[in-house]
């Protein structure tokens, strides 16, 4: 029987990088941090590390995660989750809300996991929600704004000049490294 850490920190100092869970047996003190490096993480189960730690994990072993939320980010992915590690044998344990999932879980486990699950749910659609109000005050403030979209990768006065002179649209691709249909949309802009 192992003890797993799952970690999930999104920012990392360290560019080093170190797998994002590990092993731990209950005689040692827990790691304080487990550093990420590069790895991908989003609003869904489409996560390199935790694919590789479902990969892993074997019967009897118990998957130990600080919170919820950061294990999935909705009701479905945790349920699902929760559901593919009992299936193997395995627990999980949220350090956070001190609740443990084996599989052999009664009704009152479940209403708890589905209420706190909903919870975090809740939460991240509200910080999105406030997130997306925040940026849609400071680009109203125009020119102050911090939020004015990224630096333009295309120099469209180049792309014009060369329709000017008759270059082909294939030509203007090739020789600048765009793709045909930026350049197709700077030609219609141009048009208009």
């Amino acid at each position: 029987m192992k003890t797993i850490i799952y970690s999930s920190n999104q920012k990392s100092q360290s560019t080093k990088s170190v797998p994002v869970f590990k092993t731990w047996h209950p005689a040692q003190p827990l790691p304080k941090r487990c550093h990420l490096g590069l790895q991908k993480f989003g609003k869904n189960t489409d996560r390199p590390a935790l694919k590789e730690m479902l990969a892993y994990i074997r019967e009897g072993d118990e998957i130990v995660v600080f919170s919820i939320d950061r294990l999935a980010r909705n009701l479905r992915d945790l349920e699902d989750i929760i559901i593919e590690v009992n299936s193997k044998g395995a627990s999980v344990t949220f350090l956070t809300e001190r609740l443990t999932f084996s599989g052999s879980d009664d009704a009152m486990s479940t209403l708890m996991l589905q209420m706190m699950g909903s919870f975090a749910q809740f939460e991240r659609s509200m910080i999105h929600k406030r997130q997306a109000e925040g940026i849609a005050l400071a680009r109203a403030k125009g020119e102050n704004s911090p939020y004015k979209g990224r630096k333009a990768s295309i120099d469209r006065s180049v792309i014009t000049d060369m329709i000017n002179a008759g270059s082909s649209v294939t030509a203007i691709a090739r020789s600048l490294s765009i793709s045909r249909q930026s350049a197709y949309r700077i030609k219609d802009e141009v048009s208009a």
